[in-house]
């Protein structure tokens, strides 16, 4: 069974690879007998019968559906209403192009298990001909009826914003709702709207944009060329920088961004070292590297990778606590909150990224081109103070009204959380029907339903064990490990 494991790893590898597996598999196995010091597997493959060698080139293939299947299996047994807390699941859809340059829709899955917990699954991928709303539309009910999900099961539909998903008339989820999943309500997917907030600030500031061009301008002259690569890792050790990987930004994500600043400013040092050397060699990118030393060992190009490392990096924890599986709608506020708290302060105090700036240049003496006239310095400052408004303006637009209301209001229905009152309850009911396409209003039948589960909500909170001395204590290790 093992070696049939190492044939099956071996294919996926030239899959994940997109290495041409069906005429790669045989001589990879080949090569895998000949590194196998203990004889295993080439002992393995002379004692299998004729008939089932797995040498064929129509291995990779027979394996990867294999694959499909089972996971699809193990999918219609995970969301079988009798094996979920609750019969209903949400479908999260996106659409995107794979290195082949077809478009691809990718459908994820989320409900809640027998203990409560909200657990995220793969449905499925499917390729389309069209990115119109009824192409779409058919490829989500495809992997929904390959998952053996009835569309009436669909509660929530969350897409990107894209007119062909999000369009109420003729979109994707107005096809969905009109006509399959009856009951289902459609929110704007928050990460994609976190990314449309960042996106439109930086829409205004060309200093901003310029910045992340060269960092992937630096980027491509470093790791397309091992020599140059080389140099870098060198030079990186012997300054005693951080042995880390640099970053491209992301097109898509804006986010990403923040990693691709924080691996830049942790070894800047080497940067700029390594380009000066680049440049003084005079070979074929000599050139490119002046042209990144203009940006990178100026005050101005130093000052804007601190400062959008500091902005950046609430709205990087902001994205990943939207992403993440154990979510919910309850703590999105919370969220959302903490990340503008943390813009208000870095508006409120550029030292932090200033005083990082004198650091850093005192710390390295980096000899600096280009010294701005104090006009100068005094504009681009100027424009990473109004980036950070335009963030805060953008972000308080995306994550307002309905949406974040109706957040707020599933509250009601966390145990953890205390009575709100009779009154606030009501007015977080009425908001919660007002989104739902069946109820719209909120009714006295609607009224008594919530006063009979909130009884049940209040029960189980008083039946929690509080947690011991005990169990604080080694919670406070784990944290601190």
């Amino acid at each position: 069974m093992n070696r049939l494991v190492d044939c099956v790893r071996a294919a996926y590898w030239l899959i994940k690879e997109e290495v041409p597996h069906t005429t790669k598999y045989c001589s990879l196995l080949s090569l895998c007998r000949e590194l196998d010091g203990s004889g295993r597997m080439n002992l393995w493959q002379q004692t299998r019968p004729a008939n089932a060698t797995y040498l064929s080139h129509n291995v990779p293939g027979e394996f990867l559906n294999a694959i499909e299947e089972h996971l699809h299996t193990n999918l219609r047994d995970r969301v079988n209403p009798d094996n979920l807390n609750v019969p209903f699941v949400s479908v999260m859809a996106d659409e995107a192009t794979d290195l082949r340059k077809r478009t691809i829709l990718s459908v994820c899955l989320r409900y809640l298990g027998k203990n409560g917990q909200p657990i995220e699954y793969f449905a499925g991928l499917t390729e389309l001909n069209n990115t119109d709303a009824a192409t779409v539309t058919d490829g989500i009910l495809l992997i929904l009826e390959r998952a053996n999900i009835n569309p009436n099961m669909v509660m929530w539909l969350s897409f990107d914003g894209a007119s062909n998903m999000s369009g109420k008339n003729a979109g994707t989820q107005a096809l969905m709702i009109n006509n399959h999943t009856k009951l289902a309500v459609y929110i704007h997917c928050r990460s994609h709207a976190l990314q449309l907030v960042c996106v439109n600030a930086a829409q205004r500031f060309s200093d901003i944009k310029k910045i992340f061009s060269v960092l992937n301008s630096l980027w491509r002259v470093l790791y397309n060329s091992p020599k140059k690569l080389r140099q870098f890792k060198a030079i990186q050790e012997i300054l005693e920088d951080p042995d880390i990987e640099l970053y491209r930004a992301g097109e898509t994500r804006w986010i990403s961004h923040y990693r691709c600043i924080s691996a830049t400013t942790r070894c800047l040092n080497s940067i700029i070292t390594t380009l000066q050397q680049i440049h003084s060699d005079g070979d074929d990118l000599s050139s490119e590297a002046a042209g990144l030393l203009l940006t990178l060992q100026t005050e101005k190009g130093i000052t804007l990778l601190f400062a959008m490392q500091r902005i950046l990096q609430p709205l990087s924890i902001l994205a990943k606590q939207l992403q993440s599986p154990t979510a919910t709608l309850s703590t999105m506020k919370e969220n959302v909150d903490t990340a503008k708290s943390t813009l208000c302060e870095i508006l409120e105090q550029p030292h932090l990224y200033e005083d990082e700036v004198k650091l850093f240049l005192e710390a390295n003496k980096i000899a600096l081109v280009n010294e701005p006239s104090s006009t100068n310095v005094a504009g681009y400052k100027k424009n990473i103070q109004s980036f950070i408004n335009r963030l805060l303006q953008n972000t308080s637009t995306r994550f307002s009204g309905e949406v974040m209301a109706m957040c707020t209001s599933t509250t009601v229905f966390d145990p953890r959380l205390p009575d709100s009152g009779i009154s606030a309850c009501n007015e977080h009911l009425r908001i919660i029907c007002k989104s739902h396409p069946k109820l719209r209003t909120l009714t006295e039948e609607v009224l008594e339903e919530f006063r009979v589960f909130r009884n049940h909500l209040l029960i189980l909170r008083q039946k929690e064990k509080p947690p011991s001395s005990t169990d604080v204590l080694l919670s406070l290790v784990d944290a601190e490990n």
